[in-house]
């Protein structure tokens, strides 16, 4: 028998990472370990001083091998007394970089070191400069303030964000001291020990409105491979109906690491993060991190993707567009922060109005009629017998409706010389996205069963992602061809472009995030990821023609899912208009280079 000491603090109203750490024991316990192990439940309290206790009752128990000691401070107090009795003390999450000086201490996530030096490059990449750290009184949090200050200089006058270091509680407490002084909140970036699920859930109850503000959360992220690690993964989510957390597949490793007759030091070893050796120091040297942004639903990754553009300084960049387009960004700024709309409008009808004075008139001889609920038909004089395209318009599931882009249709039907049947959708937030969604799908396959030939279906912006969710979950091979303007594609990742394009343009970063937050849970929950599409989803798939916008804080995201989705054996183009914002195609009334792009646009399609 196999003897394995599990201590961690067992108080969950002590410790956010308490239920992580005990599910990991459950579930290890149920799909893992045989009757050859045997695990015993040992409390910390998250404290140096009854680590120390402990760990001194641990020995006198005599175990074969120790996990956990979360805390840095507990792991700290606790190591030296396995040291002195020869047992193994196999850390899932404490960072605190001189912890393996310790003979027989061995880290199964990364260390403080290399986590500061990873996160100052996403900093520096990001245009991040720290104004000030707020620390508490851990261990943790001062050996790790002392490396950012080296890395990564503070600037009490020219900084731009603050960064918030110690335990969950400390990093909630600094929100709350700082709303209930009135002060504004700067961009903030929380370390490790803040990165749960439930810190957005916390800062929305203060109350907060997170698409307001930014706050990163910099955390070890494990990323599980193997047969083993997706079977707890489903057990996981079927039991719990959430992710996994934190620290929890660190802490399955160190459960099969210590179930194993000796440490692996000259051989890797198979475990749920991959087959791990440890060097030298006894460190693993994973590198696994993620900087995540705290949204309303949930986190996001923000990502610095290498061949991406990093951001300059400064909060927009208009070098690059349009002249025509710059010329209007003034004026619609003023137009839209004079509007005297209803709050519950959402400056719906503001926004309707300035499309309207863009967008110019219907194409001539093109026939527009309702067809159905929310369903209207924009049909040429004269119709050949090319198939139908569906599209569906943009707007963040909140703004516009087909008779805003009315104009642009009938100028698509007319030069495509098809039909174009356009779906309106049920807005949010006044509806939830499950129904919106929902009786949009079935508006669609209403129309798919009067088409003697599979439509082509488009969409911008929002309606971009509606159509691949469309044509590669709902309605799989029933369409000809997919063709995506400006598309939302990336829903649990933020590129540098929303910080490059991010304000002063036509969709901001903010007002993004808060579409997100809206419907991005449906697609979770439906196992829909543009980014990360299965394999069933892409042979579903059509030929695809991608055209994107440079200026806009959705370009990057075009750029990476072609990368991933493109094959040799997939027909995928993208065409990018590097001095358009998003939204262009409303602008085709006023705009040549507008008129010029939907030219050049339609002729492919023709």
């Amino acid at each position: 028998m196999r003897k394995v000491a599990c201590v961690a603090c067992l108080d969950e109203s002590h410790s956010i990472h308490t239920r992580t750490f005990l599910q990991a024991i459950e579930l290890f316990q149920e799909l893992v370990a045989d009757d050859t192990i045997e695990l015993s439940l040992y409390d910390d309290r998250a404290d140096a001083v009854q680590a120390a206790r402990i760990a001194q009752t641990i020995v006198a128990d005599q175990p074969d091998c120790v996990v956990g000691h979360f805390l840095s401070d507990a792991a700290h107090a606790a190591a030296p007394f396995y040291a002195e009795a020869g047992i193994p003390l196999l850390l899932p999450a404490a960072t605190r970089s001189d912890l393996t000086q310790f003979a027989t201490t061995y880290r199964v996530c990364d260390s403080e070191t290399d986590y500061v030096r990873w996160l100052s490059a996403q900093m520096s990449a990001l245009g991040w400069h720290p104004r000030q750290l707020i620390c508490d009184d851990t261990l943790h949090a001062r050996g790790l303030s002392a490396q950012l200050r080296e890395q990564w200089p503070l600037d009490p006058d020219l900084g731009n964000c603050q960064v918030v270091i110690g335990r969950y509680d400390h990093c909630v407490q600094v929100v709350r001291d700082a709303l209930a002084s009135g002060q504004a909140l700067l961009p903030t970036l929380m370390t490790d020990d803040a990165a749960s699920v439930q810190l957005c859930r916390d800062l929305v109850a203060l109350p907060l409105a997170l698409h307001q503000h930014q706050l990163l959360v910099a955390a070890l992220r494990a990323q599980p491979v193997g047969q083993l690690a997706e079977q707890i993964r489903v057990r996981y989510e079927q039991q719990y109906a959430e992710q996994p957390g934190t620290y929890f597949w660190e802490t399955v490793a160190a459960l099969q690491l210590a179930s194993g007759a000796e440490l692996p030091h000259t051989r890797p070893v198979a475990t749920v993060l991959g087959c791990i050796r440890f060097n030298r120091q006894r460190e693993l040297a994973l590198g696994q991190f993620a900087l995540w942004q705290c949204e309303a639903d949930g986190f996001i990754e923000r990502l610095v993707e290498p061949g991406l553009r990093p951001p300059p300084e400064g909060p927009a960049d208009v070098a690059d567009l349009a002249p025509e387009f710059r010329n209007v960004l003034s004026a619609r700024r003023l137009m839209l922060r004079q509007r005297n709309d209803e709050p519950q409008d959402y400056g719906r009808a503001a926004s309707a109005r300035w499309a309207a004075s863009f967008s110019g008139e219907l194409a001539a001889g093109v026939q527009r009629r309702r067809v159905g609920a929310q369903v209207t038909e924009f049909r040429p004089a004269q119709t050949t017998h090319k198939p139908a395209l569906f599209y569906l318009h943009g707007g963040g599931m909140v703004y516009y409706d087909v008779g805003v882009f009315a104009p642009f249709l009938s100028h698509m039907a007319s030069s495509l010389n098809c039909r174009v049947v356009a779906f309106d959708y049920d807005k949010l937030p006044e509806h939830t996205a499950q129904d919106s969604i929902d009786a949009l799908m079935a508006r669609i396959h209403q129309q798919l069963n009067h088409c003697s030939q599979p439509p082509r279906l488009a969409g911008d912006s929002v309606g971009g992602l509606l159509a691949l969710f469309a044509a590669s979950e709902r309605f799989a091979q029933r369409f000809s061809e997919l063709i995506l303007l400006y598309p939302v594609l990336a829903l649990n990742q933020q590129y540098p472009s929303y910080q490059r394009f991010g304000q002063k343009l036509l969709l901001d970063a903010q007002q993004m995030r808060w579409f997100l937050s809206l419907w991005r849970s449906f697609f979770g929950q439906h196992g829909f990821d543009p980014l990360q599409l299965t394999d069933a989803q892409c042979r579903s798939l059509p030929p695809i023609r991608l055209f994107s916008a440079g200026c806009d804080v959705l370009s990057d995201e075009a750029d990476v899912f072609v990368s991933r989705l493109q094959s040799p054996d997939r027909v995928l183009t993208h065409h990018r208009f590097a001095s358009l914002a998003h939204d262009f195609c409303l602008y085709q009334g006023k705009l040549l280079c507008v008129q010029q792009a939907l030219t050049q646009i339609f002729t492919e399609l023709n």
